[in-house]
């Protein structure tokens, strides 16, 4: 019972060292275009959600059949999308959504909403030759409930190795308590 009582007091101190921390919110965001002649996906993360990407440069992997991407703008909302690569000097905008638009050294495209689902949060949506996939991959635990979860574990183990290892004496007294 001493070995238990102990065991809460350090689960209960070591929840106190890991204080919660805020989640940090990871959105990824993959965009696939199968027209014929004009084939990318595109990934890209954010920080959070939003209806209306624009102008992402950041993007983490880029497939196309034209070139290479150096911005890339979608609203799945009414808003409108447009992207500008500064350095090749050229540029591709909508004024309303849904759509997309990409910009590139060699490549200026944008689509209207007859080819770019509408979306409001994570899931897959798919239009015509368009597909975008939302999701969020902030469902990682907290230092905190790993520590908890592993402190319950050695608990479990401590109680059992006790159970297993105690002398016949030992257990009848147990019995007539």
């Amino acid at each position: 019972m001493r070995i238990l009582h102990s065991l809460f007091t350090f689960a209960g101190l070591a929840i106190l060292a890991f204080p919660q921390s805020a989640k940090a919110d990871i959105w990824l965001y993959q965009v696939t275009n199968s027209e014929a002649g004009f084939n990318f996906h595109v990934e890209f993360q954010l920080s959070n959600f939003v209806q209306d990407v624009v102008q992402q440069t950041a993007l983490t992997d880029v497939t196309t059949d034209f070139g290479s991407i150096t911005a890339f703008s979608i609203s799945g909302g009414s808003g409108g999308c447009s992207a500008i690569d500064v350095g090749a000097g050229s540029s591709a905008s909508i004024g309303i959504g849904p759509c997309w638009a990409l910009v590139g050294p060699s490549v200026a495209g944008v689509t209207d909403s007859n080819n770019t689902p509408a979306f409001d949060g994570p899931g897959t949506f798919s239009k015509a030759g368009t597909t975008v996939i939302i999701t969020n991959l902030s469902s990682v635990p907290e230092p905190a409930s790993w520590t908890l979860l592993s402190m319950a574990a050695a608990g479990a183990g401590l109680l059992a190795r006790r159970r297993r290892h105690a002398s016949p004496d030992q257990s009848r007294r147990r019995l007539q308590i």
